[in-house]
C-alpha cells in the first residue's frame, strides 16, 4: 500500500515535471523579453515544483559577480550583488555544479537569503558550456529539498539557461540594430 502511494507521488511529480518543462520549452521559446522570462521561470518554480522560494542571479559583465535579477521571498538585502565563489549561490558558479545543503545553519559563509533559511539548493545556469548565472532555491523547513530536486531544477535550469542567452542575443541584435538605422 506505501509502496503503491509513493509510486503514484512519483508518478504525479513526474507528470507536473514533463507538464512544466513542455509549457516552460514552449513559453521560454516564445519569449524574447528577459524579464518576463525570468518570472516565467519563477512562476514554473513555485507552480509546478511548489518552492515557496526561488532568486535567479545572473553573471555581471566582469564575470566576478552574480546579480540578482529576478526573485520572490527574498529580503532586500539578499538582492545584492555577491562575489562568485561567495555563499551557496557564489560556490554553485564557482564549481559549476548543484549544491544542495539540508541544513544553512551549519555553514560559516552561509549568505542569508529568505528569513529564517535552513534548506537551500542551487543550480548553474549553464548555456553552451558557458555560466550565465545561478538559479536558487530555499526553505524555512529542514531538509525540504532531497537529491530527488536536483535533477528536475537541473533541467529547469538548462532550458531556462538557453531560453536567457537566446534573450540576451536578441537584445543586442536589435541594439545593434537600432543603432545602425540611426546611423543611417
Amino acid at each position: 500500500m506505501i509502496a503503491a502511494s509513493l509510486s503514484n507521488i512519483s508518478e504525479q511529480k513526474s507528470e507536473r515535471l514533463l507538464n512544466a518543462l513542455i509549457e516552460i520549452g514552449q513559453e521560454l521559446a516564445s519569449t524574447t523579453d528577459l524579464d518576463e522570462l525570468l518570472d516565467t521561470v519563477l512562476r514554473v518554480s513555485r507552480d509546478v515544483f511548489r518552492f515557496e522560494n526561488a532568486i535567479i542571479r545572473l553573471l555581471d559583465e566582469d564575470g566576478l559577480h552574480l546579480v540578482a535579477v529576478a526573485a520572490y521571498g527574498y529580503t532586500e538585502e539578499a538582492m545584492k550583488p555577491i562575489q562568485i565563489g561567495q555563499g551557496v549561490m557564489g560556490r554553485t558558479a564557482e564549481v559549476q555544479k548543484p549544491i544542495l545543503i539540508g541544513d544553512v545553519r551549519k555553514l560559516p559563509h552561509y549568505v542569508p537569503g529568505i528569513p529564517g533559511a535552513r534548506c537551500e539548493l542551487a543550480v548553474p545556469l549553464i548555456s553552451k558550456k558557458k555560466l550565465l548565472g545561478v538559479l536558487n532555491v530555499e526553505s524555512p523547513r529542514l531538509g525540504a529539498f532531497s537529491a530527488m530536486d536536483i535533477e528536475p531544477l537541473m533541467i529547469l535550469g538548462r532550458q531556462a539557461a538557453i531560453a536567457i542567452a537566446n534573450a540576451k542575443l536578441y537584445d543586442r541584435l536589435r541594439k545593434m540594430t537600432d543603432s545602425y538605422r540611426h546611423m543611417h
